[in-house]
């Protein structure tokens, strides 16, 4: 779980989600809930999709950074 305020990790300490940097999948109690709605039962593939969020997240907000500096 990714959070600007770091003792808010408190909440979420004992979860079972996937988390990978800015990616995380949420364990919905038979698997991790994708993004696109379908339940991930296999362990290493969550872990797979999370790190794929997290470059997604990774290349927005570069592309957001350049685009931001472009109009200066």
């Amino acid at each position: 779980m990714y959070h600007r305020l770091p003792h808010k990790y408190k909440e979420f300490e004992g979860m079972q989600n996937v988390i990978y940097g800015k990616g995380e999948l949420v364990y919905v109690g038979n698997g991790w809930r994708s993004i696109t709605g379908r339940i991930i039962t296999d362990k290493e593939e969550a872990i797979q999709e999370a790190k794929y969020l997290d470059r997604l997240y990774t290349l927005n907000s570069i592309r957001i950074a350049a685009k931001r500096s472009s109009y200066r």
